[in-house]
């Protein structure tokens, strides 16, 4: 189905039409539709335009025009490799994506190191607990308490990090220190590791974050970069998108350069 229409050389939606500003400069002129409500004239330009547009009934499919890029590569692309699919696209803000991906990676291997250094440190303190000379020993805390120390012992060799939390924060177990003070360095020790570890938990998610912040733009600038029309003659139809007063807005511009 063929349809007829004009294409107006400067067109604003979403926030509204508002008077545009002409200009001309030696490579390009831009001319534009002042339009403000309720005015019926000012039309500076226009050129009637042919073009097919699919419609319900059509059998055949609409092939792409030369030079049109894949939305759906571009969205895959940077669900990927943040930044890949704007760069197909012909943006340079896929560039900032592959920043934020790669200083994102690097803070969580300098996190989960300084985490893993942070344990090492506290379990180095508090020492072998076989041995009756450690911050903290099976001895010490049976002949201080009484007890049974086979329980810890098992713990110990089934799954060390149980063992450190308990030794570290379980009151029942603090005669087994040497003094108190070995037992607020552990503590402190453990407690900054954590730290860590929760701090890399979360620059995790923010990476996963970019991948689909990443994905979504790129798939936003492929479908506004398909939007842009060689006409010939040094015609171009292009479409711009963004924020304007926090809602959306479309800015369709016809150049022609000379």
């Amino acid at each position: 189905m063929r349809a007829r229409g004009l294409v107006i050389l400067a067109l604003g939606c979403g926030a509204g039409l508002v008077p545009a500003l002409c200009c001309a400069t030696p490579s390009a002129l831009g001319l534009a539709w002042f339009m403000a409500p309720g005015e019926t004239n000012g039309l500076l330009a226009q050129r009637s335009i042919e073009r097919e547009w699919p419609v319900l009934g059509d059998s055949g499919v609409a092939r792409p025009r030369p030079g049109e890029r894949s939305a759906l590569a571009a969205m895959a692309m940077s669900a990927a490799i943040p930044g890949a699919g704007q760069v197909y696209a012909g943006q340079r803000s896929g560039l900032g994506y592959a920043a934020v991906e790669v200083a994102g990676w690097v803070g969580w291997v300098l996190l989960k190191r300084n985490g893993d250094r942070l344990r090492d440190d506290a379990g180095s303190l508090a020492g072998t607990p076989a041995d009756s000379a450690s911050a903290w020993s099976f001895q010490r805390w049976e002949s201080a308490t009484g007890g049974d120390a086979t329980q810890l012992r098992d713990l110990y060799s089934a799954d060390r990090e149980a063992y450190y939390d308990a030794i570290g924060a379980d009151s029942r177990y603090s005669a087994g220190w040497s003094d108190g003070g070995a037992k607020t360095r552990f503590s402190d020790l453990r407690h900054r590791s954590d730290q860590r570890f929760e701090s890399a938990r979360w620059t995790s998610a923010g990476l996963w974050m970019n991948h689909l912040v990443a994905a979504v733009q790129a798939l936003r600038a492929v479908k506004l970069g398909n939007m842009n029309v060689d006409l010939g003659n040094h015609i171009e139809l292009k479409a711009h998108g963004g924020l304007h007063g926090g809602r959306p807005n479309l800015v369709v511009t016809l150049e022609r350069r000379f």
